[in-house]
């Protein structure tokens, strides 16, 4: 990215408000189109959107697209930022199934956030393929993998989210993996333990699988 053009915010000239060409965006592309999605209220991110120590990379220098976590994912967070092949479907699944892997180790180790990310980045690399593909039956033989990834991502999010006592994002989690699979235990089971983070008890009677009627989880 070259040659942004600063424009000072308004009341606040210690943090001003900078606009990026996107014409100019050599690479890091997916990190603006993650920014475009971020929740806002009054035209400002309701989280905190921060640049920081981003530097000049000079002629020759490597982008550092490939994540530096030590987990030892070597692909860049974004296949938009990627040289891969993506009418290879096989190399994209393995490569999916690569960073999921690695989310599972991060998860297993009980670190939430870094886990999302993964499964995040998991499931664009398979979109991207599968928005590629030509070939309806190559399209198809990314659906298992796609669903698990989606299933896994919405399930492994909303019990991080749980632990970080993230309640609302976790029921959005649990709602996504529902709209999957209206009768997921985990989802049903997850979302009851959020509203009850919220006090909504009324919310967390959740139906039994075996039984037509309503059932307090206890915790």
């Amino acid at each position: 990215m070259s040659n942004p053009t600063p424009v000072a915010k308004p009341g606040n000239a210690d943090n001003p408000r900078v606009f990026f060409d996107v014409d100019i965006v050599l690479k890091g592309m997916g990190v603006v189109k993650m920014l475009e999605g971020i929740e806002t209220k009054d035209d400002n991110p309701v989280k905190p959107c921060i640049i920081a120590e981003c530097g000049e990379h000079k002629a020759g220098d490597d982008c550092g697209i490939a994540p530096n976590d030590g987990s030892g994912d070597a692909y860049p967070d974004f296949p938009e930022d990627s040289n891969m092949d993506f009418k290879d479907a096989n190399k994209v699944l393995s490569v999916a199934e690569d960073v999921k892997n690695i989310g599972n180790n991060f998860f297993k180790a009980q670190n939430w956030q870094s886990a999302i990310k993964k499964y995040s980045k998991a499931l664009r690399y398979l979109e991207i393929c599968g928005n590629t593909l030509d070939d309806d039956s190559a399209q198809k033989k990314l659906e298992p993998t796609a669903l698990s990834c989606i299933l896994n991502t919405a399930l492994h999010s909303q019990h991080s989210r749980l632990k970080l006592k993230l309640w609302q994002e976790a029921i959005e989690s649990c709602d996504e993996a529902l709209e999957l699979n209206q009768t997921n235990t985990k989802a049903l089971f997850r979302r009851a333990q959020a509203w009850q983070g919220l006090k909504e008890f009324n919310k967390a009677m959740v139906p039994t699988l075996h039984r037509q009627k309503y059932t307090f989880i206890s915790l």
